[in-house]
């Protein structure tokens, strides 16, 4: 909306509202609303039966020096429900309800006054281009940034504010003290991108800067307003460009008739991919069938079921990026006969994001970060991908639609990606902490963060329904897959930049050097008591200490111990059987044969397909599967359709939602699924 509303922070709002109050309090009679009512103590056994939303004056003080109040409405709402409670519960003719007239009466006109002035002021400041036209504040600052540490002690720990670090010159890397001490002078910094950064090019920072929010200038109006209020990006304008602010946007749009009047761009303008066209169908088709299973719940025709505006969904990031393992893991598991762990991973790195058309505007409300590791990547990351951020802001319309599009989102990218061959994906299910945002820069007050056993019940749900549909296999852990058992290795835990273990493998390797300790036979002398890593995904347990075995590798089994607690937030979900991953391997090792032999001159024989050829052909394929499974999809909903037939076509959902019926949960989408894969099966090695 672009009408002007008081914006005031809490302590103006304090500033103005207690004379108010105070004036109430000091009345005559006033001291009958100083507190709560207590109707035992008067007597008042049905006082609850009537009044369902107690409020005093006492309650309304503390509320102010609390800086509850975000607005000075909901301070007045406050007062109002205090006297009118009191007029609702007693009789006119009595004195506790002609008191409370009076005093509404008063608190009314007391309240226009200053509101009336209040708005007088702030009209004058931004007449004068001393208050934003849209907010009426003058200055807004952002919120001071949260950096991570990047030493190894602290392992990705969040600096606190106030305090000193040390930066690079981009500001993307940094140190806390304690870790820019322990680094040395003469040695390079390697950073996980592949990148150095020499000690002596750090600079040190207080954490207490904060940045002001820049203006802009209507060249229609000359009204200033802040870029944030105004929708306007300063870092892409040109400066030849004319800017109209959102009043004279809506001014044109009244006069002309037409919606779009300065030729802006939106969303669905951003190019399309395979991937995202493949998640849009998917999520348009599920929002169909909800409407029609919520119109038939409801007993009301879908044209009246309450539906999302415009969405769409569109990548803006897709880069091949190498993960390079730690120096110290490297050190220990690595090796240049080709049978120690590698030494780096390549990588797809991509981002998804959803947007939602609201009031004119289009708004992100989610995004994804996921790893794809293909088949050039060495094992054991091969085939895997690894779902690495989630975020959202809690603005989508309707807001009760908010589980079953993400769900869906998510369902849709794992079937995408087992078209095209990955064989499991891994989540790390663990809520940001307090202060911390993992993708947004920043999430709204009155967002709630879920907790852990939340958190990892709603990726169960959505990995259920992807079940139900045919494209998970099934579902396991990270601790019950790499910890247990006599094979375990581990040379053979997929390596995924960010995620938990990774850090605190170098940790515990970096507290067994200090001990003077050999991590692969747990032999050695005692020292400091290893304090565990602090990561901006908190740690929950450090685990009981490890055994004095000779024939275990005392890092695994330290590592095992502290994960094996928490082993359920790290989620395996097995994409295709196990005998695929078999195949795929077997296919790779020949494939790789065929090669070596071809540049030596020697003949090989090739009764298979040669591997890397296809590996040339991924794009292709990948494209090939995702056209397959949207004309399968569309030819599904066709025949439904006409099998439907007449007027009871729109009573008919396409997916079965009842989680007692899985077998026809999804029916035409497993179907249109299952068609895709096997159509594009020279995708699946």
């Amino acid at each position: 909306s672009l009408e002007k509303v008081l914006q005031l922070k809490g302590t103006q709002i304090k500033q103005h509202a207690m004379p108010l109050l105070k004036k109430m309090m000091d009345h005559q009679y006033g001291w009958i609303f100083h507190a709560p009512v207590d109707p035992e103590a008067l007597g008042l056994p049905d006082y609850f039966d009537i009044i369902k939303k107690p409020m005093d004056l006492g309650t309304i003080k503390k509320r102010l020096d609390s800086s509850v109040y975000k607005f000075l409405s909901e301070f007045a709402a406050d007062v109002s429900l205090t006297f009118n409670n009191a007029t609702m519960y007693n009789a006119k003719e009595t004195e506790v309800h002609k008191i409370a007239k009076i005093l509404l009466r008063q608190f009314e006109t007391d309240y226009t006054t200053l509101t009336r002035r209040l708005a007088q002021d702030q009209e004058s400041a931004v007449k004068n281009g001393e208050a934003c036209m849209l907010c009426g504040e003058s200055q807004r600052n952002f919120e001071l940034p949260n950096y991570y540490c990047n030493g190894a002690s602290c392992n990705g720990a969040r600096i606190r504010r106030s305090v000193n670090y040390y930066h690079s010159a981009s500001n993307q890397h940094h140190w806390c003290v304690p870790c820019y001490n322990q680094l040395k002078d003469n040695e390079p910094i390697y950073m996980l991108d592949g990148t150095h950064i020499n000690k002596s090019e750090l600079k040190r920072e207080k954490h207490n800067k904060s940045s002001e929010e820049p203006w802009v200038a209507c060249d229609d109006c000359g009204g200033w307003i802040h870029q944030i209020c105004a929708l306007f990006n300063g870092r892409t304008n040109s400066q030849t460009r004319k800017y109209f602010c959102p009043r004279c946007v809506v001014k044109r749009r009244k006069e002309t008739g037409k919606e779009n009047v300065i030729n802006a761009l939106d969303a669905t303008d951003l190019a399309k991919t395979p991937y995202t066209t493949f998640l849009e169908e998917r999520l348009n088709l599920m929002l169909e069938d909800l409407y029609v299973r919520l119109g038939r719940e409801q007993s009301i025709p879908v044209s009246q079921v309450a539906k999302c505006p415009p969405m769409c969904i569109r990548m803006v990031s897709n880069m091949e990026k190498q993960h390079v393992v730690r120096e110290r893991f490297l050190k220990r598991y690595g090796g240049a006969d080709g049978k120690g762990y590698p030494e780096e991973f390549p990588v797809r790195s991509k981002c998804i994001v959803l947007f939602q058309k609201i009031d004119g505007v289009d708004v992100v409300l989610f995004a994804m970060y996921v790893y794809e590791y293909g088949m050039r990547c060495p094992e054991p990351n091969r085939g895997r991908v690894y779902i690495s951020y989630l975020d959202s802001v809690h603005y989508l319309q309707p807001r009760q639609y908010r589980t079953e599009v993400y769900h869906e989102i998510l369902a849709s990218y794992l079937e995408w990606v087992r078209v095209r061959g990955f064989h499991t994906a891994h989540i790390w299910a663990c809520p940001p902490l307090k202060g911390d945002d993992y993708i947004f820069y920043a999430h709204p007050e009155n967002q709630k963060t879920p907790r852990d056993e939340r958190l990892r019940q709603w990726y169960q749900t959505m990995i259920l329904r992807a079940k139900q549909r045919g494209h998970v296999h099934s579902v396991s852990n990270l601790y019950d897959e790499f910890f247990t058992g006599p094979d375990a290795d581990m040379k053979k835990l997929p390596y995924f930049d960010g995620d938990y273990w990774v850090g605190e493998a170098e940790n515990i390797i970096k507290d067994h050097e200090e001990e003077g300790t050999d991590p692969k036979d747990g032999k050695g002398k005692k020292g400091k008591r290893n304090k565990g890593s602090k990561s901006k995904k908190a740690l929950r347990s450090t685990g009981p200490a490890p055994t004095e075995d000779a024939n275990k590798d005392a890092c695994l089994e330290k590592l095992g111990n502290t994960i094996q607690h928490m082993k359920d937030a790290f989620i395996v979900v097995h994409l295709r059987e196990p005998e695929y991953r078999q195949k795929l391997d077997a296919k790779w090792r020949r494939g790789k044969e065929r090669a070596e032999a071809r540049k030596r001159g020697v003949a090989y024989p090739s009764s298979d397909e040669d591997i890397l050829d296809l590996l040339d052909d991924e794009k292709r394929l990948a494209a090939n599967a995702a056209e397959k499974a949207a004309k399968e999809a569309k030819a599904a909903k066709l025949e439904e359709k006409d099998a439907k037939g007449g007027a009871k076509a729109a009573d008919a959902p396409r997916i079965k939602a009842d989680p007692d019926a899985p077998a026809k949960a999804g029916a035409a989408e497993t179907k249109s699924a299952a068609a895709a894969t096997a159509s594009a099966k020279p995708a699946e090695v």
